[in-house]
């Protein structure tokens, strides 16, 4: 079996103006899957562990490796994805609940919570409660914070798109087509996509791991607004049989493209702005095509809705690091009450198991 030893970063859930948003579907379809594990535990109960150590192991033997980091701390991970081995290791708790979709013949059901002392976390039972609660509490108020700010964003971004001119889209776009396409004709079957965020709202801010996703692609970097334009070559590309991965973007995640690969083709078209920059390959900037005279007449508006969006973010970001923070009081309940032994000859018993299939 042939590995690359790459290390590509992301994350499979986010915080978003609609919630949690999800795309854990997409870790790894089930029919290419050799095996997935899924680990189910409390907070601080080795999940993320288990996986690290797992990650470690297959890299040392040059393992290409995929990490899905946890939105509401990226130092933990929620899912490990080892290639072309096709091995997942995924967090199943709360608030990604994830159950075998193939017990016995894909999934395999690693439940750590075998290994806690109940009667220990019984004594505790107000605690944790209380601490759930205020977790609960916590994002539900960075959500609302999420929504008011996508509101503005919107606004702002309506100025935005009313600026643009010359068809400077649907030109750039078929530009791509010829030069990118040209000679591939229309598939019979329709490629897959895979959904995924490269950046998060965390405890740490926004995070961005997008600078992992493009070595050995030729990229395109685009600038200014891009509207939809992600979208239609991600058609064109799936059109043509490609399989694709997009990533969207966490403050739009069911609507917005941020990143498009298609792995096939070695090609790349991602989105540089504050939040993710990245100056790389082909650059095209579509603020040369936008309208000063519409950008400077609603200049105080454009501003001002921006402003606010980058407050209420902050505001959000603050209210899922006291959620954190309840996390982190959680894991002084359950740590004590693990038998971490018995866990470290799961670890074990795991890791040489996926081991055996690179």
């Amino acid at each position: 079996m042939s590995f690359k030893g790459s290390e590509k970063h992301f994350f499979l859930g986010g915080n978003t103006p609609k919630g949690f948003y999800s795309y854990y579907d997409y870790l790894l379809p089930q029919e290419s899957a050799r095996k997935i594990y899924c680990i189910k535990g409390g907070p601080g109960t080795g999940k993320s562990t288990l996986m690290k150590k797992v990650a470690e192991a297959a890299k040392k033997k040059g393992a290409d490796v995929e990490f899905a980091h946890c939105s509401s701390d990226p130092d933990s991970l929620d899912g490990v994805i080892i290639r072309p081995a096709n091995i997942a290791l995924v967090d199943g708790t709360s608030p990604h609940i994830v159950d075998p979709k193939t017990p016995g013949a894909v999934d395999t059901l690693l439940n750590l919570g075998s290994f806690w002392d109940e009667d220990a976390l019984r004594r505790h039972k107000d605690g944790i409660m209380k601490a759930n609660e205020r977790i609960r509490e916590h994002f539900g108020r960075a959500y609302v914070y999420l929504a008011a700010a996508r509101i503005l964003h919107d606004d702002a971004e309506k100025i935005c798109r009313e600026s643009i001119k010359n068809n400077a889209h649907s030109a750039f776009e078929e530009n791509i087509l010829y030069r990118e396409f040209a000679e591939i004709p229309i598939s019979d079957a329709k490629g897959n996509v895979r959904k995924l965020f490269a950046s998060g709202i965390t405890p740490k801010g926004m995070v961005d791991y997008s600078q992992t996703l493009f070595e050995g692609y030729k990229t395109y970097t685009l600038k200014g607004y891009v509207g939809d334009t992600l979208h239609r070559i991600c058609d064109i590309a799936i059109n043509r049989g490609f399989n694709v991965e997009a990533y969207y973007c966490p403050f739009a995640p069911d609507k917005r493209i941020d990143h498009l690969l298609i792995p096939k083709l070695n090609l790349a078209f991602t989105v540089s702005n504050k939040f993710h920059s990245y100056e790389n390959g082909e650059v095209v900037d579509f603020t040369d095509s936008s309208s000063k005279y519409i950008l400077e007449t609603h200049k105080a508006e454009r501003e001002f809705a921006l402003a606010e969006t980058d407050r209420l973010i902050n505001q959000a970001i603050s209210a899922i690091t006291q959620a954190k923070q309840y996390h982190d009081e959680l894991e002084k309940y359950y740590i004590p009450a693990m038998d971490f032994g018995k866990i470290d000859e799961i670890c074990e018993k795991t890791v040489k198991e996926v081991l055996e299939f690179i």
